[in-house]
Formats: C-alpha cells, sequence, structure tokens
C-alpha cells in the first residue's frame, strides 16, 4: 500500500476563493433574473429561447465549483491533521 502524500496542490486560500467563486456566480445569476422584474433564478430572464438551459447549465457549474472547493479543503484539512 503506497503512502498518500500531504502535499496540498491548491492552498487553502485559493480553495476558498473558488468556493466563493461559485457561490458569486450563482448569486449573480438569480440577482440578474431579480433585476429583470423576474423571480429568483428565473432563467427565461436571460433568453426566451435558451434562458431554461443556459440558466441550469450556469447554476449547476456554480454549484460544482463550489462542492469542488469546498470538499477538497475539508481532504487537506483533514490531511494536515493526520
Amino acid at each position: 500500500i503506497s503512502q498518500i502524500s500531504n502535499k496540498e496542490y491548491i492552498s487553502n486560500e485559493m480553495l476558498i476563493k473558488i468556493a466563493a467563486l461559485g457561490i458569486l456566480i450563482y448569486m449573480s445569476i438569480g440577482l440578474f433574473s431579480l433585476s429583470q422584474g423576474d423571480n429568483f433564478l428565473n432563467y427565461y430572464s436571460i433568453s426566451q429561447d435558451y434562458g431554461q438551459h443556459l440558466g441550469i447549465f450556469l447554476v449547476e457549474s456554480a454549484v460544482g465549483i463550489s462542492v469542488f472547493a469546498s470538499m477538497l479543503l475539508i481532504y487537506n484539512l483533514f490531511n494536515k491533521i493526520a
């Protein structure tokens, strides 16, 4: 069994910034909908033709970025303890 390296490939400070970026993308999509007079995360305010597809893609990407950064941050913190 090989020993797991405790080297950090991405610093914890950068991971916090990446997670915040995902939240910022998510919130900006919702705030854009509100600024157009629609409900929060109403994707059709982006575009009437393909707004649903683009909105869902952007929101899921933002959530994925935040979850990725959070999970890697948790891994880094547990790796320092061990």
